[in-house]
């Protein structure tokens, strides 16, 4: 029962306007990072949140722009990092490609079209 109360605290943190907001100061969003981590008693919980923003990720894929940028700033603000902090390096990644690719689709496609192109060279 923590975990689903864990997960369920950390949900609250997705009221906040700052979450999303590109003029929000780093500090903010630090503070919003640590407000997170301070939420909950158990490091799964954590876990299982970064685990249900990528899936929401991957579920928005199909959404209008809007709802699908609206996801990616607030991965890139908040989730992404803490995934960092916590030294959780492939959900960071996973977290960052899809934010990546939902805010900057052009420079995606040239990427995804660049690294296709070119041999792979072990």
């Amino acid at each position: 029962m923590t975990l689903i109360h864990g997960v369920r605290d950390m949900a609250a943190i997705r009221q906040l306007k700052a979450t999303h907001n590109d003029s929000v100061s780093s500090e903010q969003v630090d503070n919003i990072r640590r407000m997170l981590l301070a939420m909950v008693d158990d490091f799964r919980c954590v876990v299982i949140k970064l685990a249900e923003r990528i899936a929401h990720l991957r579920e928005v894929k199909d959404a209008p722009e809007d709802e699908r940028v609206l996801a990616a700033k607030e991965c890139t603000n908040i989730y992404a990092p803490l995934a960092n902090r916590l030294g959780i390096g492939q959900l960071k990644w996973e977290l960052e490609d899809y934010c990546f690719r939902y805010l900057h689709p052009a420079e995606y496609k040239r990427i995804a079209k660049l690294l296709h192109e070119t041999p792979y060279r072990p």
